[in-house]
């Protein structure tokens, strides 16, 4: 089967960038009938979905205005200031030196840090350690130029609009197998999850990385390598975890894009290069880095170095402190990975049976669940590029009438929605935050064991179809 566009594309026509989703949700062929036309009862149960879709949006917009805490966002403030002022090698400082228990944290810890806090930010509290790639600080350096209110509001809105890309994207290379009704309630359930509401809470970067995936996926369906390339190049110059992607494009021969981002990000990086020097490349990636990847016990972090740090009490859960080296939480790590590395090598691998389309969607959705996995540090507005393999095991349950595994998904969901810093944790606020953390883990590990489970088998339905399309064309 082709990958090229269908000519029914909703982004293929000449239409308004605002009238993709309304089109998206109204279904095709019969895109242009509005819900309004069809009167009756069926009409209401049509506009009541849309309706909450409508009011969901109008509250998004005015969450992300409000003021609030903004660690995330303070930081990457700080790092593009340090560059303005002449002193980039101050983005790392607070992760120069350890604490009294010999320990790095997160949490402030440094004069030079502290004095740009003073200077650039309109209150007293110190954001954390800037901890990503020198890129990050020259990509937002513009935002430096505009007053700190207003830098807030737009990267805020910025963030918004980027991950309402990422549902159109999904919606539209999934809408010949989903009816408009399944399509509005899977946009809604999208829209108002407490995941969105926290990363526009933190001002969190995560909306644009997972738009670097999710465009880098789009691009790769409408036989675009080239720009794959690139869209997955800035997604992994902002926090490099993306590079993993760039590795499949590589095992997947995918050659033009591989170079495409190779290309890319060297560019970025000479560009970056030239903005900052080369010290805080050497601090990065010598010292921070390592740091990094030791991982933190911190009770927002659901990883399995987060649960093996408690029990083999190696740190408190109440400090975002880096773990020392240890050889028993090494060994469960590798462990750990090996076994998530090697389950969805094999999933991948079962997806190589299956419709083109089909198997470029499920690769992209395993490799975003080993992602998550196997981080040391996945804090809930990371969980936000779950949406991708939830998204699309959704659709193929729901294609299937497979009620159990979508049940499954569902129940997942809930699962992960325990992070302690959610509003909707409830077991972390009935029996503490540690069960809250462990709940959510749990939900991360089966919502990865589904995506493999579901992805990975064929759907011979839908491969009988596209084979008699194909043989009609």
């Amino acid at each position: 089967m082709s990958l090229s566009p269908r000519t029914d594309h909703p982004t293929s026509r000449k239409t308004p960038p605002g009238l993709w989703l309304w089109r998206l949700l109204n279904g095709a062929p019969d895109a242009e009938r509005l819900p309004y036309q069809r009167g009756g009862i069926q009409t209401r149960l049509q506009w009541y979905p849309l309706a909450a879709i409508a009011a969901t949006l109008i509250t998004l917009i005015v969450y992300a205005l409000q003021k609030g805490p903004l660690n995330d966002f303070d930081c990457y403030w700080l790092g593009s200031w340090a560059i303005r002022e002449g002193v980039p090698l101050q983005m790392y400082a607070v992760l120069d030196a350890p604490g009294p228990q010999g320990l790095y944290s997160i949490y402030p810890g440094s004069p030079e840090w502290a004095a740009l806090s003073a200077q650039h930010l309109p209150r007293a509290l110190v954001p954390w350690a800037y901890i990503y790639p020198p890129h990050c600080a020259v990509l937002l350096l513009p935002l430096t130029l505009l007053p700190y209110t207003t830098a807030v509001g737009l990267w805020r809105l910025l963030n918004l609009a980027a991950y309402l890309l990422c549902l159109i994207i999904l919606l539209s290379l999934t809408r010949d197998r989903l009816s408009p009704r399944a399509a509005r309630w899977l946009t809604l359930l999208s829209l108002a999850t407490p995941l969105l509401f926290r990363v526009l809470q933190l001002a969190q970067i995560s909306p644009l990385l997972l738009l670097s995936v999710i465009g880098g996926l789009y691009l790769l369906h409408t036989r675009r390598p080239v720009a794959a390339g690139v869209a997955l190049a800035f997604g992994t110059v902002l926090k490099l975890s993306p590079i993993l992607f760039v590795l499949w494009l590589l095992a997947r021969r995918e050659y033009r894009a591989f170079a495409a981002s190779l290309i890319t990000m060297t560019l970025l990086s000479l560009l970056t290069l030239a903005v900052v020097g080369p010290a805080p490349f050497g601090g990065f990636f010598g010292h921070v880095l390592p740091i990094l990847s030791q991982g933190t016990t911190f009770d927002y972090n659901i990883s399995i170095v987060a649960l093996a740090g408690w029990v083999f009490d190696l740190g408190s859960p109440r400090r975002p402190e880096f773990l020392p080296p240890d050889l028993r939480l090494t060994l469960v790590k590798l462990i750990f990975y090996g076994l998530v590395l090697g389950i969805t090598g094999w999933a991948l691998w079962r997806t190589r049976r299956g419709e083109a389309r089909e198997r470029l969607s499920g690769e992209f959705a395993l490799i975003s669940m080993a992602l998550l996995l196997v981080s040391p540090i996945t804090w809930s507005h990371h969980v936000l590029h779950a949406l991708l393999p939830i998204f699309l095991v959704t659709v193929r349950e729901i294609t299937r009438r497979r009620h159990a595994l979508l049940a499954c998904a569902g129940v997942c969901y809930l699962l992960i929605l325990q992070v302690p810093d959610l509003p909707s944790s409830l077991l972390g606020a009935w029996f503490g935050t540690q069960i809250g953390t462990a709940a959510a883990f749990v939900g991360l590990v089966a919502l990865w064991v589904l995506t493999c489970v579901s992805l990975s088998r064929r759907d011979e339905t839908l491969s009988s179809e596209s084979e008699l399309q194909d043989a009609g064309s």
